[in-house]
């Protein structure tokens, strides 16, 4: 199985390549850093297999006879009580660094008592036919009242675990077992 996943970070290619040679039989899995692919998603959209599908399938468009499957996915950080800020937003609601993003998100919650949050990863693969298939992943928790950076990446600083730890305090084999990325990869390995 060829596999061309869209994307230009490593991390999420090692996950994807690892959770993969574990359940599937896959002899190339390329990525667009690997084929030094440009490409631009000039879309909006608020939902989050949307965003996979819309990506997936710009490439797709392209490259549908070199791969069995292209692969795409997004991410968010929701609440219920502001689904307008966060979701897909979740990286660029707020201007500045990560750790601004944080303290920002610790601030809008203040004085509020439903803190509930979690992450969701949605992936679409699309195979050399057109049809897709989608896996989607979760990891709840709380909104801490404070920041706690140590391990981790994107809000895993004020994003509580419900073993009670901040997920950036967490080993990154620990994330990696609560992480909704890891879970959708999973879920799709199955599908595929």
């Amino acid at each position: 199985m060829k596999i061309l996943y869209v994307t230009n970070s490593e991390k999420k290619v090692k996950e994807l390549k690892d959770v993969f040679k574990k359940n599937l039989d896959v002899a190339t899995i390329d990525s667009l850093f690997d084929l030094e692919y440009d490409v631009s998603f000039s879309f909006v959209t608020k939902d989050l297999e949307e965003s996979a599908h819309k990506k997936a399938q710009i490439v797709w468009r392209k490259e549908k006879e070199n791969y069995d499957y292209v692969i795409a996915d997004a991410y968010g950080l929701f609440s219920e009580y502001a689904p307008n800020v966060l979701g897909v937003e979740s990286d660029t609601w707020w201007p500045g660094t990560q750790r601004d993003r944080s303290e920002a998100l610790v601030n809008l919650f203040n004085g509020v008592k439903d803190r509930e949050i979690y992450y969701k990863s949605v992936f679409v693969a699309i195979d050399k036919k057109g049809s897709a298939k989608v896996a989607e992943g979760y990891t709840y928790g709380y909104l801490a009242k404070r920041v706690k950076e140590r391990n981790g990446e994107g809000y895993d600083s004020v994003f509580i675990a419900d073993d009670g730890r901040y997920m950036s305090h967490h080993t990154p084999a620990e994330i990696s077992n609560l992480s909704a990325r890891i879970a959708a990869l999973n879920s799709l390995a199955e599908k595929l």
